[in-house]
């Protein structure tokens, strides 16, 4: 979207947000759950949370018609990247698919960055999103030192899934505020 489209242009991003903010939840749950029961399960679940990640860019691209959209494309095929080297830990190890995940986190979290930030000005709630793709940076980085040098597990990787399912529930919020408010303001 162009810098000169209205907030009230992201009305039909609230019940995407609200969607991303579930699946992440729901993968908090099964993480929990299942990751402490299966050793495999831990790969496969990093790898359905990055693949997620990557269809719900693409998903983004085409509901948004973004000149950013760019960005988001990236971001789905390093998540679709992350995720089949994730898949490689059934094999290899759990390691591997924690530092997929962790290097992911970072490159993701620095194309959310980039496209929230581009979209801050045309569309409501992206504040949320700059923060979370800064936090997932970071949090990307550390990660993959952990991988690294010392065990992980799954249940170590589930707080960055609730934050970002934070995030996306706030984002939202803002934006069906804003649409109420927008599409109040336009009758009155």
């Amino acid at each position: 979207m162009s810098s000169s489209q209205p907030v009230g242009s992201s009305v039909s991003l609230h019940p995407f947000f609200f969607l991303r903010a579930a699946v992440a939840f729901a993968w908090v749950g099964l993480a929990v759950v299942a990751g402490a029961s299966a050793p495999w399960a831990g790969s496969v679940l990093l790898a359905v949370y990055m693949g997620w990640d990557a269809l719900a860019n693409v998903l983004d691209a085409r509901r948004t018609g973004s000149a950013m959209a760019s960005g988001q494309r990236v971001n789905a095929a390093v998540s679709t990247v992350a995720a089949l080297v994730a898949l490689v830990g059934l094999a290899a190890g759990f390691t591997v698919s924690v530092v997929a995940f962790g290097l992911w986190a970072f490159a993701a979290g620095a194309l959310q960055l980039l496209v929230a930030w581009r979209r801050r000005r045309a569309m409501s709630g992206q504040w949320f999103l700059v923060v979370s793709g800064a936090q997932s940076a970071l949090a990307g980085i550390a990660f993959t030192v952990k991988g690294l040098t010392g065990p992980t597990t799954l249940k170590d990787l589930v707080g960055y899934a609730a934050f970002g399912g934070t995030y996306f529930a706030l984002a939202a919020i803002v934006t069906l505020v804003r649409s109420h408010r927008h599409t109040s303001s336009a009758t009155a």
